[in-house]
């Protein structure tokens, strides 16, 4: 049993000294973010795939829109229509209420086109 206790207080030795490694300033420029603005600050995730032709950008409820490349797949009952741009209808999910964070286009049975706010 002495064995077992050695190897136990050792490896809890071991990770107690690898944890403030993985927390130190890892002394690289712009990458070190101050705690306050790392906890509060949102992220965007551009549009890369490139596409042929052009795609609108949609005025609803006082923002733009844009459809971008995510194809989902999500329960038709799930969504509720909540505009129509251009001819195109646009979905929410049922319970989400405006301001929209994403909202969505048909593409086919249970398919949707994921549609998000172009800041």
């Amino acid at each position: 049993m002495q064995g077992r206790t050695r190897r136990s207080f050792l490896a809890l030795a071991a990770m107690a000294a690898a944890i403030p490694l993985g927390c130190r300033d890892n002394g690289l420029p712009d990458r070190n973010l101050p705690l306050d603005q790392a906890q509060n600050r949102t992220y965007n995730y551009p549009v890369y795939q490139a596409y042929q032709g052009e795609v609108p950008v949609w005025e609803l409820g006082g923002q733009r829109w844009q459809a971008t490349a995510p194809i989902e797949t999500i329960e038709s009952r799930l969504l509720q229509a909540v505009a129509n741009a251009g001819g195109t209808p646009v979905y929410a999910l049922a319970w989400d209420r405006e301001p929209y964070d994403r909202l969505y286009t048909p593409v086919g049975e249970n398919r949707w086109r994921l549609v998000e706010r172009v800041e």
